[in-house]
């Protein structure tokens, strides 16, 4: 898998500037892939244009959104839904407003006959959300995860061994950190917390307890596609045919 890219804020495979009218395919081992979407910062989205955000949203979202007590949560959750249906509309032509269905385990699904399936995440400092003809699974998160507990829980020996270092990690190449020290092992975490967290999202089913998280990357079962942003990491995950 090439190395994540460094980009600007915007859409992963994104044609044009990120606030344009078109939302690319997304790409993998160079080859296209049944997905398309991304992530988008949302720092703007308060006051005036969080009001209109949520204007615009069907009555049971903006009820979700309100249940928010602070505008930050009340921006994430009308943002991703707005994204949603942006990628629905200019990409699969689809313009009504869905609604979703809790799945079996609890992952949500559209309430759409498209045979589409969808995944959100959001951070305090973007949304992100992904459309894909089959399964698929997205995770945003801010820069500066980093603690040598939670890295400890979650993380492989050789994991823990590639964020000191920056060698491989299994078949992937990870990008190394934009410096040496704290910096490039805390971006090396987040690339990897976007990698387990949006490959459980892809999966649907949940897996709890350390060992789980610490093996699921072992099986290289996922193909991920990890974008680099300033404040953020975005990492979207399917199964690898």
């Amino acid at each position: 898998m090439a190395e994540p890219e460094r980009g600007r804020e915007g859409w992963q495979g994104a044609a044009g500037n990120p606030d344009g009218e078109r939302l690319g395919r997304g790409g993998c081992h160079g080859a296209k892939q049944p997905w398309r979407g991304g992530a988008l910062p949302i720092d703007q989205l308060r006051g005036p244009r969080l009001q209109a955000a949520l204007a615009a949203l069907p009555e049971w979202r903006r009820a979700e959104a309100l249940a928010y007590k602070f505008e930050s949560g009340q921006a994430q959750c009308a943002a991703a839904y707005i994204l949603l249906c942006r990628i629905l509309r200019e990409c699969y032509g689809i313009t009504e407003q869905p609604r979703f269905i809790i799945g079996e385990h609890g992952k949500p699904e559209l309430d759409l006959s498209a045979g589409l399936h969808f995944n959100l995440s959001h951070c305090k400092e973007a949304v992100a959300a992904v459309v894909a003809e089959e399964p698929v699974g997205i995770d945003v998160e801010m820069r500066g995860r980093y603690r040598p507990s939670l890295a400890e829980y979650v993380c492989s020996p050789e994991e823990l061994r590639w964020l000191e270092d920056g060698d491989r990690v299994g078949q992937d190449t990870l990008t190394p950190g934009e410096n040496e020290g704290d910096c490039g092992r805390d971006l090396r975490f987040t690339q990897l917390w976007t990698r387990k967290e949006s490959a459980l999202k892809l999966l649907g089913t949940g897996i709890t307890g350390s060992e789980g998280l610490k093996g699921l990357l072992a099986e290289d079962r996922f193909l991920f596609d990890t974008r680099i942003y300033p404040r953020y990491v975005c990492t979207i995950a399917t199964f690898r045919k």
